[in-house]
């Protein structure tokens, strides 16, 4: 075990770290597991064989059966993705332009690096921690990213669209749509999981106005089946 930690950790630190694009995350970014990926596997670690990511799940208690179809457990997560890249414009001397900052993941509320969650819906207005995206975003509880879009599929023609309804396109098929003053994310396993939102009170410092808009953010209210 320390063996295999001490390579993935190395692995991590030898990739080049590069900005996050505004469409889906970038492979050499991506955290968590995903099924189409290859990882290698051990007790409570998995390691991204693509970008060097190293994960680890600890389980949090034991799993409560919800009904014969669901089931809720808490994991807490490890991911070795622990910088966030920024853009920020900067004037130095009279000299304008933009610059490359890292910060620590701001998305991490257990710790350095660790994630405690049953999944978290992300704001376009919540610029401190969308990483740059102008669309709704799903971080699952293993800390890996969904964007959501007006149609399944890139196509041309365009696909036909539905007002109020995005769907995942990485191939988990998730659906977000509006559902009274809420939002419903649905799993193609049947799961519904519902977000209220609210605004946050601390101060939104990102967007380089006095007058920025306050975060938007959305707890999680409800998980059926």
């Amino acid at each position: 075990m320390r063996n295999r930690l001490l390579l993935a950790l190395t692995i991590s630190l030898s990739v080049a770290w590069t900005l996050a694009v505004r469409a889906q995350t970038h492979p050499n970014l991506e955290k968590g597991f995903a099924a189409d990926k290859m990882y290698q596997f051990g007790d409570i670690d998995h390691v991204n064989v693509f970008n060097g990511n190293l994960s680890l799940t600890i389980p949090i208690g034991g799993s409560t059966p919800v009904s014969d179809r669901l089931s809720l457990s808490l994991t807490l997560v490890y991911n070795t993705k622990l910088w966030s890249a920024i853009s920020k414009e900067y004037n130095v001397g009279g000299q304008t332009g933009r610059a490359l900052y890292y910060t620590p993941e701001r998305r991490s509320n257990a710790g350095f690096g660790w994630t405690l969650s049953l999944g978290r819906l992300i704001d376009p207005l919540e610029t401190d921690i969308n990483n740059g995206a102008t669309r709704f975003g799903y971080m699952s509880s293993d800390g890996s990213d969904r964007l959501f879009y007006d149609t399944l599929h890139v196509s041309a023609p365009a696909e036909p669209s539905v007002a109020g309804v995005d769907y995942s396109r990485d191939n988990t098929y998730l659906r977000l749509s509006t559902g009274g003053a809420g939002k419903i994310i649905e799993s193609p396993d049947g799961t519904r999981r519902e977000f209220e939102s609210y605004t946050d009170t601390i101060p939104n410092t990102t967007c380089g106005s006095a007058t920025c808009p306050p975060y938007t953010r959305w707890r999680l209210t409800k998980i059926s089946d």
